[in-house]
């Protein structure tokens, strides 16, 4: 084999070898990226949440008005509140759709979300105000709402 040959075939394999070692590192990011979108969306969720355990400030009780009556008339600060509380949980369940659109969620745990969120926007409370705020989200979201909103 001639010096130009050897030359050749080393450069061909030390290009292999890259390729391999880029998808390697490729594949490493992907699953870090996959395992912090979880860690963010479970950080999101338990803040949402957060306001409902702690009853912080009475939320509680407001949630609970509010799911026995989606048409309960609220004081001015209650409805700031519960819109607040709404914008930031329908953006998480934007968010989802979106991370879920780039395939950056596994596909396990897009399941669980996709359940969480068909449930939530199949009760009242939260389609009626969804309806009334639905051009504030993506098409995604809307359609993915009018899919699970009650019927009626």
């Amino acid at each position: 084999m001639e010096l130009k040959q050897v030359v050749d075939l080393a450069t061909v394999v030390g290009v292999i070898a890259s390729l391999v070692g880029l998808a390697w590192t490729i594949r490493a990011q992907s699953v870090t990226l996959r395992a912090s979108s979880y860690n963010n969306m479970v950080a999101t969720s338990f803040n949402l949440y957060r306001l409902l355990f702690e009853n912080v400030d009475g939320f509680t009780d407001l949630y609970v008005r509010l799911k026995k009556n989606p048409q309960a008339v609220l004081s001015d600060t209650e409805a700031e509140r519960w819109n607040f509380f709404m914008v930031a949980t329908f953006r998480h369940f934007d968010n989802l759709l979106y991370q879920e659109r780039e395939k950056a969620l596994d596909r396990k745990m897009w399941g669980t979300y996709a359940k969480s969120m068909a449930v939530y926007a199949s009760r009242p409370e939260y389609a009626i105000w969804f309806q009334r705020h639905a051009a504030m989200f993506s098409e995604d979201l809307q359609r993915f709402v009018a899919e699970h909103a009650p019927v009626g």
